[in-house]
């Protein structure tokens, strides 16, 4: 088959291989058709006389990426979304379903702007927004009807890639420099540590490439994941000069390796996950970043680890949850939760963050964090966590919104133990 069909039948292959239930990688390719996928499900059963559950799977992957592609990409180029459409269902062996495709597709194309419409004005945000029912009444539940509105809407909203440059290696500045003479133009955040938004760069380059990732001088963390780091800033000069650090669910590590930096790579900390592949993750990054404070361990953290007890400053635990706030980031957390998720993640938490403060000595601090931004998992665990623990209070938190500025959705608390 002709290389014009390439891109656009890996998106296809992709979209067949989601609809069969299986993980797909995340790229910006195939974000365009999850993020809008049940929006695309709609505009389908709209246009089909065929249900969607009778619709063949490799047809209702071309339809799927075409028909996101006519009304959700910017200057869709008609004709050759319609070409590969039907070229793709002819390559997977349905040449007799290819009329059935062309005719959908062509549909689509001519009624665009009614479509679009009647998707942008619907009250049903599975249309609306591609946002199962679920997740949009738990944001309306917390936050109201209009906010739950402005961070669905966010969800689709281009960001730009952010950074945190150690500065260990070589001054801050330098790495700057040396980045924009090679087309990467920074901006800096709204943080106090070096972090930066890559505004734009020369096209076709990519900063993962760049000499200056590969020698570790920046490391590609979102903005408000800087969060912790943040908290850890403030309360610096009420720990010992070489603090014992607690990282409980590090991976990739980008919490430790921020901590390390602010503490000139001069503290003690132990970077810890629950499986062997994830340590590696986390030891592939500090070695690139040539990080000596962080030792790592392979750990549940959902298990007590009597080694552990009231041991550390800090304890560092950024929880699994359900990801609703980087839902723009990682589409396909929109259709991976159900009720029962949901409970079994709070009851997950609750062992965590119980075993996390058991971590902490007196006098010592825990951050909890999470990149979701459901109450339940948020400041309702850490009211949990205040009644499990009657010698540890909360000094401050913040929830950081996608509809705010360029940045996922985060929340962190930061405690203390004893007085």
């Amino acid at each position: 088959m002709s290389e014009k069909y390439n891109d656009r039948f890996m998106v296809y292959d992709a979209l067949f291989s989601y609809l069969r239930g299986e993980r797909v990688p995340s790229s910006s390719f195939i974000n365009l058709s999850l993020s809008h996928l049940l929006s695309t499900e709609y505009v389908i059963g709209r246009l089909s006389s065929v249900p969607l559950k009778k619709i063949k799977k490799p047809v209702l992957a071309a339809l799927t990426g075409a028909i996101s592609e006519l009304l959700f990409s910017e200057e869709p180029d008609d004709f050759a979304i319609c070409d590969s459409a039907v070229a793709y269902v002819k390559k997977r062996g349905l040449g007799g379903l290819s009329g059935f495709t062309n005719a959908i597709v062509r549909r689509t194309v001519r009624e665009k702007e009614s479509l679009l419409k009647e998707i942008e004005t619907s009250t049903d945000s599975e249309i609306r927004f591609s946002l199962p029912h679920l997740i949009a009444g738990s944001l309306s539940n917390d936050y109201g009807s209009k906010k739950a509105e402005l961070i669905a809407g966010s969800f689709f909203k281009k960001r730009c890639t952010h950074l945190f440059i150690p500065g260990l290696l070589e001054a801050p500045e330098n790495t700057i420099e040396s980045l924009s003479k090679k087309g990467f133009f920074l901006k800096k955040d709204d943080s106090k540590l070096e972090g930066y938004y890559l505004e734009r760069s020369t096209e076709g380059y990519s900063i993962v490439s760049s000499d200056e990732f590969q020698r570790g001088l920046v490391y590609l963390m979102d903005r408000s994941s800087m969060a912790p780091a943040e908290g850890f800033l403030s309360i610096k000069d009420s720990l010992p000069q070489k603090p014992d650090i607690l990282d409980l669910c590090a991976a990739p590590g980008g919490k430790s390796m921020t901590v390390a930096a602010i503490m000139d790579d001069a503290s003690n900390i132990v970077s810890c996950d629950i499986s062997e592949e994830k340590v590696a993750l986390i030891r592939e990054n500090t070695e690139r970043l040539h990080m000596i404070s962080i030792k790592t361990r392979t750990n549940d953290a959902t298990v007590f680890n009597p080694d552990f007890k009231d041991r550390f400053d800090l304890v560092l635990c950024d929880v699994p949850c359900s990801g609703f706030g980087v839902i723009g980031r990682k589409p396909t957390i929109r259709y991976r939760h159900n009720e029962d998720s949901l409970n079994s993640l709070i009851s997950l938490q609750k062992k965590i963050v119980e075993n996390a403060a058991s971590y902490v000595r007196k006098g010592g601090f825990l951050i909890y964090s999470t990149c979701t931004l459901r109450k339940a998992e948020n400041e309702d665990m850490v009211d949990h966590l205040r009644e499990t623990v009657p010698d540890i209070h909360e000094i401050s938190n913040k929830t950081f919104f996608p509809d705010e500025g360029d940045r996922d959705g985060f929340f962190v608390s930061l405690l203390k133990k004893g007085e």
